[in-house]
C-alpha cells in the first residue's frame, strides 16, 4: 500500500444536487446520511483505510455546512477546502485544486458514491499504462458511458465519439478517477468546464485516457432519491454493502443514538433512524430515513420517504 500513502484524492462535493430536490435545498449532497453517517465522512474514512494522507475537498453549494462539518472532526489526515464562489464543474473543480496537489498522481472521487472499491490495483494500471487519466469502471446494465478497447484504451466516452477500433467491451463510470497532474495542462482555471469535454477531446487527439474495470465492488450513487432509498435497502436488507468502521443490527431497522421510538410505532422494509429522534404511538414506517432530530407523532403512515424535521421527500 506504499504507492497510495504517496498520492493526494480530491473529493468533489460542490454541486447542488438537482435532481434529489427538496432535500439539497437544506442539506448539500455529500453530508446526506447513509444510515446516519454522512456519506462525505465514509468517502474519507474509506480513503484513510487505503492509506491516503492527504484529501482535497471542493465545496459551492451550502458550502458552510460542510466546513462546519470537517472543522469539527479529527480524520488524523491532511485535509484541504477549495471554495468555489460559483460553481466550476468537474473539470473546473478539479484545476482549481491544482494549488493543493502537489505529487505526480492523484484520485478524484464524486461525492455522491457510496462504494468499496480499492483503487491500489488501478493505480499500480494507471502507473503501468503512463496515461494521462485512468477511469475506473464497472460491467453494468443498460451502460454505455465508457467503450475500451483490448489494450482498455477508452475510444468512446458518454457515446460523444465514433470508435474506430474493436470494441472490447461497454461499461458505465464509477465516478472515480486517477489523473497524473498533466491534465492540469488541457483544463481551463477558474472558468466552468466539464471533465469529460477534456477526456474527449484527448481521446480525439489520440492521447491515452484509460479504463480499469473493477469486478465484483458494490457501488451506487445518490443523485435521486429511488437511488438514496436504494442505497439502505442495500446496506439494511440486502447486507450488499458494509460501512467503514460502523456496526448494523441483526434487524433492517437502525435507531440512532439517543433517539426514542415508541413500542406502538410500526416498523416495515428498511428503516433508519437518525440521532436524538421521537417517533410516537402508532406511527408507520416502511422503507424510510428519518434524519437527525426529527420528531413524527402524528399517526400517520410513511412509505418511501426522506423525513426531517424541515421536509418530507
Amino acid at each position: 500500500m506504499s504507492e497510495l500513502k504517496m498520492i493526494e484524492a480530491a473529493i468533489l462535493a460542490a454541486g447542488e444536487g438537482r435532481r434529489i430536490l427538496p432535500i439539497t435545498n437544506f442539506f448539500p449532497k455529500p453530508l446526506l446520511p447513509i444510515v446516519t453517517r454522512p456519506l462525505l465522512e465514509n468517502i474519507i474514512l474509506s480513503l484513510k483505510r487505503q492509506h491516503i494522507k492527504k484529501i482535497c475537498i471542493n465545496v459551492h453549494h451550502l458550502r458552510g455546512r460542510i466546513i462546519d462539518f470537517l472543522q469539527r472532526k479529527q480524520y488524523d489526515m491532511e485535509i484541504e477546502i477549495s471554495i468555489e464562489d460559483r460553481i466550476l464543474g468537474t473539470g473546473g473543480g478539479i484545476s482549481r485544486m491544482r494549488r493543493y496537489i502537489k505529487g505526480e498522481n492523484f484520485v478524484v472521487h464524486n461525492g455522491d458514491v457510496v462504494t468499496d472499491m480499492k483503487i491500489h490495483d488501478a493505480l499500480k494500471f494507471h502507473k503501468k499504462k503512463n496515461g494521462l487519466a485512468t477511469l475506473l469502471i464497472e460491467k453494468r446494465k443498460h451502460s454505455k458511458d465508457i467503450q475500451i478497447d483490448k489494450a482498455g484504451r477508452i475510444i468512446d466516452i458518454a457515446e460523444r465519439l465514433k470508435p474506430k477500433g474493436k470494441v472490447q467491451g461497454t461499461f458505465g463510470f464509477t465516478g472515480i478517477t486517477i489523473l497524473n497532474r498533466k491534465i492540469f495542462d488541457f483544463l481551463p482555471e477558474d472558468d466552468f468546464h466539464d471533465i469529460i469535454d477534456t477526456f474527449a477531446s484527448l481521446i480525439t487527439e489520440g492521447e491515452n485516457i484509460f479504463g480499469f474495470v473493477c469486478r465484483n465492488n458494490y457501488w451506487s450513487d445518490i443523485g435521486t432519491k429511488e437511488k438514496y432509498l436504494l442505497v439502505h435497502k442495500e446496506i439494511l436488507i440486502d447486507r450488499k454493502y458494509i460501512l467503514c468502521d460502523f456496526s448494523l443490527p441483526a434487524t433492517p431497522f437502525f435507531i440512532g443514538k439517543e433517539s426514542l421510538v415508541s413500542k406502538k410505532t410500526e416498523l416495515s422494509g428498511f428503516v433508519s433512524i437518525g440521532e436524538n429522534c421521537y417517533i410516537g404511538d402508532t406511527v408507520r414506517l416502511e422503507n424510510c430515513v428519518i434524519f437527525d432530530n426529527t420528531i413524527l407523532d402524528d399517526g400517520k403512515t410513511y412509505k418511501n420517504c426522506i423525513i426531517s424535521k424541515d421536509f418530507i421527500g
